[in-house]
């Protein structure tokens, strides 16, 4: 199973699949799935748009898609960012519709999910959303923002799920940011990837779960062979 892992979009979801299709081209592989870190710029109206949305680049596509109903070229599997409709994706929720475009699906925070077929089969477990200290200590904070922060349910939630393969975070883990309950919901399912968004830079290292944290930044893609044996990045060295 060949896995795509991406970084930021901020609503630039036709330029990012262009480049998915290249690398594609360039590898001689295609994406069984997507796998995004948030920031993917879901905003059905573009008058709600956050001002880092307007800084990079105004509303981008997603409310053009939607409208449409036109779907992505290949599966993607998200979590929500800092940058998305938070309340427009909490109807969705609440609606128990988590089928944002076709081919564009939102994993709920704490949630476990599985990809691929047979024995490709690999689980998934999300926590998305941005660290706010006053809602994840207390439960509250400005009532707006609120709906873009994860909760320490969510976190529960996360960590009862069982070993996992992926853990698809938006924040960093804490000890590589300050994002609390991040490093608890790893050492609970010692996954073998954390994904994380991470703004300015990429880069792979070792974890102490014995798992390997791969940091996307803006525009990233970072490209897994998940097979039998285990996985490799591509290109291999």
């Amino acid at each position: 199973m060949i896995l795509f892992l991406a970084g930021s979009v901020y609503g630039q979801i036709n330029q990012f699949y262009d480049k998915v299709l290249g690398l594609e081209q360039e590898l001689g592989c295609t994406a069984d799935w997507v796998l995004q870190t948030g920031n993917f710029g879901v905003y059905p109206d573009p008058g709600k748009i956050s001002s880092s949305m307007r800084a990079h680049g105004g509303a981008g596509d997603f409310a053009k898609l939607y409208i449409n109903q036109q779907g992505l070229p290949r599966k993607t599997l998200m979590v929500a960012g800092k940058h998305e409709d938070h309340e427009w994706l909490n109807r969705k929720v609440s609606a128990n519709d988590l089928q944002l475009l076709p081919n564009l699906t939102l994993l709920l925070n704490g949630y476990k999910t599985h990809i691929g077929e047979m024995d490709e089969d690999r689980t998934v477990v999300g926590l998305g959303k941005a660290y706010s200290r006053k809602t994840y200590r207390y439960g509250r904070g400005a009532s707006k923002r609120r709906h873009g922060h994860y909760t320490r349910n969510e976190v529960e939630k996360a960590c009862s799920q069982g070993p996992t393969d992926i853990l698809l975070l938006h924040e960093p883990p804490k000890g590589f940011g300050d994002a609390e309950g991040t490093d608890r919901i790893c050492y609970a399912l010692r996954p073998n990837l954390v994904l994380h968004n991470k703004s300015t830079t990429k880069n792979r290292q070792s974890i102490s779960t014995g798992g390997i944290l791969v940091s996307l930044g803006e525009g990233d893609i970072t490209v897994v062979h998940w097979h039998d044996k285990g996985y490799d990045f591509l290109p291999k060295p």
